[in-house]
C-alpha cells in the first residue's frame, strides 16, 4: 500500500524568503546608477567645459592622462603579482 504525502493548505502561505529577488533587486538598482552616470556625462561634460573655460581637447587629455595613470598602476599591481606568485 502507498502512501501519499499532502501538503496543508497554510503552507502555500508560509513561502521561504527568496534571495533571489533581492539579487534582481540590487542588479536593477547597479543598472539604473550605471546608466544614469553614463548618459549624464555626456550632458553634464559641456556645461563643465563652458564654465572652466576649457576646451574638448583638454577634457580628452585630461580623461586620456586619468586612463594612462590608471594602466600604469593595474600593470604594477598584476606584475607585483606575478613576482609575489599570486597564482599558485
Amino acid at each position: 500500500m502507498k502512501e501519499t504525502l499532502s501538503v496543508p493548505a497554510e503552507t502555500s502561505r508560509n513561502r521561504e524568503f527568496q534571495w533571489a529577488w533581492i539579487v534582481l533587486l540590487v542588479c536593477f538598482v547597479d543598472l539604473f546608477v550605471n546608466y544614469s552616470i553614463r548618459l549624464g556625462y555626456g550632458v553634464i561634460l559641456p556645461e563643465m567645459i563652458r564654465d572652466a573655460s576649457g576646451s574638448y581637447g583638454g577634457a580628452f587629455a585630461i580623461n586620456m592622462l586619468a586612463a594612462g595613470v590608471a594602466l600604469l598602476l593595474f600593470c604594477a599591481v598584476g606584475k607585483e603579482g606575478e613576482l609575489n606568485k599570486a597564482r599558485r
